[in-house]
């Protein structure tokens, strides 16, 4: 795995409620990001990211051992517009197993999930 996204349209936090407003919020925290966001505004599909955390990494190099900087993790913010989240609750995996640890916590803190739908 080399990235996780987030979802700007999820967050339900009016001052991060936008992908310009989000991406200024962690670079302010001192996190790197990219210079630019890919997407006119308003456009469906709105991306940008951090920086990708560089890693050395051995590899070999004319029959000879040495390293180099490989560039590796970074977080990806989304944006999708228009938009609607539509809630619903799910069950944890392996319900059914009654010898599941967690299961009485889940079942007192239920876990939501969401769909986005695209509104034409």
């Amino acid at each position: 795995m080399n990235h996780f996204t987030s979802l700007i349209n999820s967050h339900e936090v009016v001052e991060l409620d936008d992908i310009e407003k989000t991406s200024k919020a962690l670079e302010a925290a001192g996190v790197p990001m990219k210079t630019e966001i890919e997407g006119e505004a308003g456009a469906p599909l709105r991306q940008t990211a951090t920086q990708a955390v560089l890693s050395s990494v051995a590899v070999m190099d004319a029959g000879k051992e040495t390293t180099v900087e490989w560039p590796y993790a970074y977080f990806e913010l989304a944006q999708r517009d228009p938009y609607m989240l539509v809630f619903h609750p799910i069950s944890p995996p392996f319900s059914d197993f009654a010898v599941a640890p967690w299961l009485s916590f889940h079942s007192q803190h239920p876990t939501r999930s969401a769909d986005l739908i695209q509104i034409d």
